[in-house]
């Protein structure tokens, strides 16, 4: 249990003051710590899957109600991605991206994370993450600031 009061608040969040003293404070430093170390490293991976950079990311992502956005694929594996956006879905919001259907599990700074449904084929799943063709065009203008 933390103790502490509210210092400042933000848009997107706030800056509490911790009441900790002692030991408890010391144990504090080391979770902060252990969590931050594991969030930026290797350790902190929750993709088992390989990793891969795609050699087009510009796609789009589609939600059931029809509403899409262009984004970029910042990487991708058989069972998920990262997916850079200007709008970030809801966590447990399932999208399309390209044409393969996903469920959103985590959001971080510019962007979020999804899980597909269905592994997929490590020949296809670039091919998948694409853009529909009719959306090719638009995304070119839109990338390259026409």
């Amino acid at each position: 249990m933390l103790r502490g009061h509210v210092e400042r608040q933000f848009e997107d969040g706030f800056v509490v003051n911790i009441e900790h003293h002692g030991s408890s404070r010391e144990n504090l430093n080391r979770a902060i710590k252990q969590f931050t170390e594991t969030l930026w490293t290797e350790a902190g991976e929750r993709r088992g899957a390989k990793r891969l950079l795609p050699r087009n990311p510009r796609t789009v992502f589609a939600r059931p109600d029809n509403w899409s956005q262009p984004c970029l694929v910042m990487d991708y594996s058989v069972t998920g991605a990262a997916i850079s956006s200007a709008f970030q879905p809801a966590v447990g919001e399932v999208v399309t991206v390209g044409t393969i259907t996903a469920e959103v599990v985590r959001l971080f700074d510019v962007g979020f994370a999804v899980r597909f449904f269905e592994q997929q084929s490590e020949d296809d799943v670039e091919a998948g993450l694409q853009a529909p063709n009719d959306w090719e065009q638009m995304l070119r203008r839109a990338f390259e600031g026409r």
